[in-house]
């Protein structure tokens, strides 16, 4: 099960809403665009416009198959790819997605969660070529570790 976002941005909120469920009233009474998602109703609840499953029906958790060895377990038996590494991943990616931009993890903050800090599992091996813009090399598989893999 994938992480899919729709094609359009009406899409791509209607898949969210699946995954977080429906953003905080206040958050949308807030918002100037609240109106090209939702509609509101009488009680000044507010309601999807397109169709989507039940808010908060996926779990993100299934999405990246915390339990399950990465999604469609494809890094099952891998290191680095515990279910604890997944849950790890997983609390970090959902403080990233917080809706309420007051609860949501500073970007400083997200640079020093756990899920960037090396571990002797996950150490950086001699001769690691610099990630430099533009460059597309071998990337770890390992969650939570961006350096590239020696090419040489």
């Amino acid at each position: 099960m994938y992480f899919s976002f729709g094609y359009c941005q009406v899409g791509q909120m209607m898949k969210i809403i699946e995954v977080l469920g429906m953003p905080p009233r206040l958050l949308l009474e807030k918002s100037r665009r609240w109106h090209v998602f939702f509609e509101r109703t009488v009680d000044r609840t507010y309601v999807p416009k397109a169709a989507c499953q039940q808010p908060g029906s996926r779990r993100l958790s299934e999405i990246l198959g915390v339990n399950t060895g990465g999604p469609r377990g494809r890094r099952l038996h891998e290191s680095g790819h515990t279910p604890m590494d997944y849950s790890i991943f997983l609390e970090f990616v959902l403080r990233m997605l917080t809706f309420d931009p007051a609860r949501r993890i500073s970007p400083a903050a997200a640079l020093g969660h756990r899920f960037f800090r090396r571990s002797n599992s996950n150490p950086v091996p001699s001769g690691a070529n610099v990630l430099q813009s533009g460059q597309c090399d071998s990337v770890s598989n390992a969650p939570g570790v961006f350096y590239l893999k020696s090419t040489n």
